[in-house]
């Protein structure tokens, strides 16, 4: 597709007026930074499975399972894969009036954040919203498609505002790369065990200055920062009728079915069988107040 780098498999799966929304899948190079490209579209890249470090003029970024990219049409920018699992997700692309409106008016026309934490209710509607699209193949009523994109749009945005990233502070150049590297170790060894003294001895830091600046950085304790991972990663699989949740719990790092429900429960508000059971419903008024 013309839309997309050659390099990406991608796919439209609405375009609208004013919001539109494709899937991507990376599996490229893996180490170094690949070729620069530029987006031709102002997008909010949601990560659904893997990540990738973005470098660009507005700065360097992860995008994980928890942290969504919010590129500018026109921008350029690399991204690097840490292994060759990639990446994959979904993009919610904006026309320049609805940025305009979502941002607020300015003279500039474009996103005021680089990236900007998931909260679990918009990872779940952003998941329920593909499984929806793709089991149906876009039959489904333009205006309550465009109308469930604008309330996602919506919902994933609210992660800019500063009362949603409390614990945040600001921390040196040095202990950030550190901490970003830490993030990326764990957007992609997830499903295996991983001791803080490991992840803290990897990036050269004590356990102790690690937990403190991860948390600085980030506002999440590590391991809840791995347990949420973990459980966003599941979501594809569990989406899929014919997965066996047992097996979902294991290949997702977790050590039994129940520790699995137990920790999804808390991170969504809803049982791993209720989400599925909200997919599979007819109504789709139900994906606007999911979560």
């Amino acid at each position: 597709m013309s839309d997309f780098c050659p390099r990406i498999q991608a796919e439209w799966l609405f375009r609208g007026r004013s919001v539109s929304l494709h899937s991507w899948s990376c599996r490229g190079p893996h180490g170094t930074a690949g070729e620069e490209k530029r987006q031709r579209h102002f997008e909010i890249a949601v990560v659904l499975d893997g990540g990738f470090r973005y470098r660009g003029p507005r700065g360097i970024a992860i995008g994980d399972a928890n942290t969504a990219i919010c590129f500018d049409a026109e921008e350029a920018y690399q991204t690097r894969h840490r292994d060759a699992r990639g990446d994959a997700g979904l993009a919610l692309v904006l026309e320049p009036d609805a940025l305009r409106e979502l941002v607020g008016a300015d003279d500039r026309v474009g996103f005021r954040d680089l990236c900007i934490p998931v909260s679990p209710r918009a990872h779940l509607l952003t998941s329920l919203l593909r499984s929806r699209l793709v089991r149906r193949g876009g039959t489904a009523e333009e205006a309550v498609i465009e109308e469930t994109l604008l309330h996602l749009v919506r919902v994933v945005w609210e992660g800019s505002r500063p009362g949603l990233r409390r614990g945040v502070r600001p921390v040196g150049p040095a202990p950030r790369e550190r901490i970003e590297a830490v993030r990326e170790i764990m957007a992609s060894e997830y499903a295996r065990p991983l001791r803080l003294d490991e992840l803290a001895a990897r990036v050269a830091l004590s356990p102790q200055h690690l937990c403190r600046t991860f948390k600085a950085q980030t506002g999440v304790a590590v391991h809840r920062y791995l347990t949420r991972l973990r459980l966003r990663a599941a979501l594809p699989c569990l989406l899929d009728p014919r997965s066996d949740l047992t097996s979902i719990a294991f290949d997702a790092g977790f050590s039994s079915h129940s520790h699995f429900t137990s920790a999804y429960r808390r991170e969504f508000g809803i049982t791993p069988s209720g989400t599925r059971r909200l997919a599979g419903d007819p109504a789709d008024a139900r994906i606007l107040t999911a979560s």
